[in-house]
């Protein structure tokens, strides 16, 4: 990877974890063949706040062409994926030492 002000190329092990993690979930959702499903497990995990409307956008896109299965705990990515794709949202409560699922 090249990035302004540095005359070499990046390796993989100068990068950050959020940066790596944001590359591998772009690869995965921009991908030439789409899958017809993708689960997504917490994809804002390591990644700046600030990444969260462009990884927003990804997923909105990749939605397109995948059905996504997609778990968070980012009421901000949430939102800004419902603002952009229809989509059905589901939370899980926990009341009283008991797990519910709610819409």
């Amino acid at each position: 990877m090249r990035r302004e002000g540095i005359r070499r190329p990046l390796l993989a092990a100068e990068m950050s974890d959020g940066t790596l993690r944001f590359l591998c979930l772009a690869v995965a959702l921009l991908s030439p063949r789409p899958p017809a499903f993708l689960a997504i497990n917490e994809p804002e995990n390591s990644l700046h706040r600030d990444m969260l409307p462009a990884l927003a956008r990804l997923i909105i896109e990749a939605s397109r062409y995948s059905q996504i299965w997609l778990t968070s705990h980012s009421a901000e990515l949430a939102e800004l994926i419902a603002a952009g794709a229809p989509c059905q949202r589901y939370a899980l409560e926990n009341r009283g030492g008991e797990t519910r699922i709610v819409e």
